[in-house]
């Protein structure tokens, strides 16, 4: 099978994957406080807005998540990065597929890392089938948590800040690392100082 075949078929196992997690695990929808939360706020942003009204009294609404804002509106704190991805799918009518989604790309991107990191295509094979295989990723990628969109532009990020190709190149890698900061701002700083720990002989560019 060609490398690409071979490829387009792991990322495809892992969405089916995740949509199967979502299915008959998660039931069709979020199940924990903070899937829950992500969900609400991602509504929130297909709707215009980045907060919510709510009927008095405030109290039998207000929880764990949300901060009250004026006039009886309730805001989720969660950074908007995730949301904003999520509320695309809102808008489509398909959220729950936004996961799967990526976590199939979560799959290509763990091939390109280890390519990058100059790894024989054997071990990169081998990376993109655990990825695949990972328990905690297809939780990850089927519940509505950051957790995957933020590993996956971890992972596209710093594949392709290691390669040698144009300013547009730089400049993904770039917005990947602004939307992972958007997303979970420890993991964008952490993510920016391995790229500049890799790269010491390009830190200017």
């Amino acid at each position: 099978m060609r490398p690409s075949l071979r490829l387009a078929a792991l990322c495809s196992f892992a969405f089916a994957l995740s949509c199967a997690y979502v299915s008959y695990y998660l039931r069709g929808g979020p199940r924990i406080i903070d899937a829950s939360s992500y969900f609400l706020e991602a509504r929130s942003i297909a709707a215009g807005a980045f907060d919510f009204g709510v009927p008095e009294p405030l109290a039998s609404f207000h929880g764990r998540f949300l901060l009250a804002g004026p006039e009886g509106r309730l805001g989720v704190i969660f950074p908007p990065g995730y949301p904003l991805v999520l509320s695309l799918g809102v808008l489509l009518g398909s959220p729950l597929l936004v996961g799967p989604v990526l976590g199939a790309l979560l799959v290509a991107a763990t091939y390109g890392l280890a390519r990058a990191l100059g790894q024989s295509p054997a071990v990169a094979w081998l990376a993109a089938a655990l990825s695949v295989l990972c328990a905690a990723l297809r939780y990850h990628t089927a519940d509505t948590m950051s957790h995957g969109l933020a590993t996956l532009l971890a992972c596209a990020g710093l594949a392709l800040g290691l390669q040698r190709g144009s300013r547009w190149t730089a400049l993904v890698a770039g917005l990947c690392l602004g939307l992972l900061f958007a997303t979970r701002p420890v993991s964008g700083a952490v993510s920016l100082l391995l790229i500049g720990y890799a790269l010491p002989a390009r830190r200017t560019a």
